[in-house]
């Protein structure tokens, strides 16, 4: 079935609010958040995002669990409507890291959406790949 997934500017902005100046300085460091949102028939509305402290080295990596369920509980007292819809990360290409960590987020919901944001010289903007298990959808922005 067909899905049609809606991103919000502001979740949008959410996750570029977390990218360190740093991280394209030595282009080593990876950030990564939570995106929510909600779901209606086969439109998904992502709506918000936050990022999750997060440490890699290597095939070594930490994600704050506990950050995370209570930034849920937070977003949930705020709006009973939004769920939680998938992650994002800054990277330019998907790294094996990446699938483990996606099965972290298989606890949250059934089949987390996977955003990839990254820049792209050539087109002088931001690109965004969406995954669910397959990839979903490419923007150029």
């Amino acid at each position: 079935m067909e899905k049609i997934i809606f991103i919000h500017p502001m979740a949008i902005l959410g996750a570029l609010e977390s990218i360190d100046e740093n991280q394209f300085l030595n282009n080593r460091r990876k950030t990564i958040g939570c995106i929510l949102g909600s779901a209606k028939r086969k439109i998904l509305s992502c709506n918000s995002s936050f990022k999750v402290p997060f440490e890699e080295d290597k095939s070594i990596w930490f994600i704050d669990h506990s950050f995370i369920d209570k930034m849920l509980e937070m977003h949930k007292k705020i709006n009973k409507r939004e769920i939680f819809m998938g992650w994002f990360s800054f990277c330019n290409k998907i790294v094996h890291n990446d699938l483990k960590i996606n099965q972290i987020f298989h606890s949250y919901t059934e089949k987390p959406l996977f955003f990839l944001f990254w820049v792209d010289i050539f087109i002088n903007g931001l690109v965004i790949e969406t995954y669910s298990g397959k990839k979903i959808i490419l923007w150029y922005i």
